[in-house]
């Protein structure tokens, strides 16, 4: 086949359609809000799991390291142009959000 041949052109855009929609489905996944709060509720699992574990040992002389970094399964699925560090400010921006409009909305109720 040559490089402008009509039959490799169109199976180079059938391949180009199929990656942009698995893009396109793991990004859906990774902002939906049920992934989102699945998220949350696993990070706030390992942050009690933590602290529990500090408790547990705060007496012992072998505690865990309490400076050792935290390590993150990174996603899987998401592709490269979405950087993890992106979503996850998006992701406190929205928790920010929430929170600031409960505030308002308790501060309105309080008046």
């Amino acid at each position: 086949m040559s490089a402008g041949d009509p039959e490799e052109i169109r199976e180079e855009i059938e391949r180009t359609r199929d990656e942009l929609s698995r893009n396109v489905d793991a990004l859906r996944d990774k902002v939906s809000p049920g992934q989102v709060a699945r998220r949350q509720a696993e990070r706030v699992r390992a942050g009690v799991a933590r602290v529990k574990d500090r408790v547990r040992h705060s007496g012992d002389e072998t505690a865990p390291d309490e400076t050792a970094p935290d390590e993150v399964a990174p996603d899987e699925g998401v592709p490269d142009a979405v950087a993890p560090e992106d979503l996850a400010w998006e992701d406190l921006a929205r928790d920010d959000l929430a929170r600031d409009e409960h505030a308002w909305r308790t501060d309105r109720r309080t008046d």
